[in-house]
């Protein structure tokens, strides 16, 4: 399973978490999930809770929140990974229709 989550995502989602949740993660944490992000929301989720030190099913409420910028996030990074194609086939019709013009 290829991982949709890029370091700048990774970085946009902590920092939401961050300044949203108050889940402002030690600096060593955060670099060890901007480097080896988990590959969906739930690993994820559970990732920010335990660099936290908490437990997620005493806080479920809060886990709820989490969880729910995560799969946002990660909802949008796939849907930006499932367009490149078709984006990138529409860029190279429009480049092959300007050589073929020129």
């Amino acid at each position: 399973m290829t991982n949709p989550m890029h370091p700048v995502r990774v970085e946009a989602m902590l920092y939401e978490l961050c300044v949203r949740l108050g889940f402002c993660l030690p600096p060593e944490e955060h670099e060890r999930i901007k480097a080896q992000p988990p590959l969906d929301a739930e690993g994820f989720t559970d990732a920010v809770f335990i660099a936290e030190k908490m437990d997620s099913q005493r806080n479920l409420h809060l886990r709820r929140q989490v969880r729910d910028v995560v799969a946002r996030h990660f909802e949008d990074a796939e849907r930006t990974v499932e367009s490149w194609p078709s984006k990138g086939e529409e860029l190279l019709s429009r480049s092959q229709k300007r050589r073929s013009t020129t």
